[in-house]
């Protein structure tokens, strides 16, 4: 290969290299001045732009799941800077959860993630006895926000906790599962998610998985009557009945298929 040949090709892979750096550098920064807000919180959005673009807006929405509750578009500064303020109050702001701020700016785009949660709804705190369905009960600690807790009772076809509950509106509740009544793990003994249906449907929801006590969060719409929590054991207090589901985590759609009891 002559030496001029060679210099040519050190070239074209050299601007190619930085062109793949500068392609990977050329990103919207967004930051969220918290990760978490309140009802009546301002919420400042800020960040920077790698390169100002003329006559070009940032657009922003933010989202509760796919609803929209607000749109706009304001001005980069010259040094690629931005910042903008959102107040979390309205009539849209009525779901405690996960919502997402997006901005737009030229062709590239990206997204935050935040907590929200409505704190004009106040939360109620007890204790329910869990009936077992075999005559013994065991305790269940539980806060509810926008609703109230009816009953809870074990569901053994399904190795689950069902609750029902009046829903004024949309909220939240939060139970501590005791593991030594109900758990979920993998056959090899690590820990597994609950699976968690809201009125039939799947939900996502969080679970710290504490070492003898399982804090579980769910959030619920208005109307919502019935809450499950499915597991893969059932451990009744005054029962010597241990009930383990055999092959893993399973679906929403099979809950009470493929599950196996075993009575000791």
């Amino acid at each position: 290969m002559s030496n001029t040949l060679f210099m040519i090709l050190v070239v074209v892979i050299a601007a190619s290299c930085v062109g793949s750096v500068a392609a990977q550098d050329n990103s919207i920064q967004l930051n969220l001045d918290s990760t978490s807000y309140e009802d009546g919180d301002t919420m400042v959005v800020y960040g920077k732009v790698p390169t100002t673009l003329p006559d070009e807006q940032m657009r922003l929405q933010v989202l509760y799941r796919s609803t929209v509750l607000l749109v706009d578009q304001f001005d980069v500064a010259q040094d690629g800077t931005f910042t903008y303020l959102v107040n979390t109050q309205g009539s849209q702001w009525v779901h405690d959860g996960q919502y997402t701020v997006r901005v737009w700016y030229g062709h590239d785009n990206t997204s935050q993630y935040f907590e929200y949660a409505t704190k004009s709804i106040e939360d109620t705190l007890g204790m329910f006895e869990v009936a077992d369905g075999r005559g013994g009960t065991f305790d269940v600690s539980y806060s509810i926000r926008g609703g109230d807790v009816n009953s809870m009772q074990v569901d053994y076809e399904n190795l689950a906790i069902q609750i029902s509950i009046d829903a004024e509106q949309s909220g939240r509740i939060l139970l501590d599962l005791p593991r030594e009544y109900i758990d979920s793990i993998h056959n090899d003994g690590g820990d597994a998610q609950y699976i968690t249906l809201v009125n039939g449907v799947q939900r996502d929801h969080v679970d710290d998985m504490g070492q003898d006590i399982r804090r579980v969060v769910i959030n619920f719409d208005a109307d919502t009557t019935d809450i499950m929590i499915v597991g893969t054991q059932v451990v009744p207090e005054f029962s010597s009945v241990f009930i383990i589901l055999i092959g893993g985590i399973v679906t929403a759609s099979i809950l009470s298929r493929f599950r196996m009891r075993t009575f000791l």
